[in-house]
């Protein structure tokens, strides 16, 4: 699947397909997801990870030698943090570590 910007270029797609012989190249907008909001959506999902303190990486994907939690949390004052505390482990997305 493909979003973003390349998504709507002709040839790209085009180049992909005869890339990747016997694979079907769509876009992410075919099953339902805008290409323009997918990065918004991984870097949303890149931060609950963050969040809930689990790895955001793949290894095998990466090259990356583990397993790591991505970025840093820096609330703006005491009462940010306080909330954060409060409503992460409420979150519905929430996973035990």
């Amino acid at each position: 699947m493909v979003c973003g910007g390349g998504s709507r270029n002709p040839l790209l797609m085009a180049r992909l397909a005869a890339l990747l012989p016997g694979t079907e190249v769509t876009t992410t907008d075919a099953v339902g997801i805008s290409g323009d909001d997918m990065e918004a959506l991984a870097f949303a999902w890149l931060a609950w990870r963050t969040l809930a303190g689990l790895p955001g990486n793949l290894p095998s994907v990466t090259g990356a030698s583990q397993e790591t939690v991505l970025g840093a949390i820096f609330p703006a004052n005491p009462v940010i943090s306080e909330l954060t505390e409060f409503f992460l482990p409420r979150l519905p997305l929430h996973l035990e570590r």
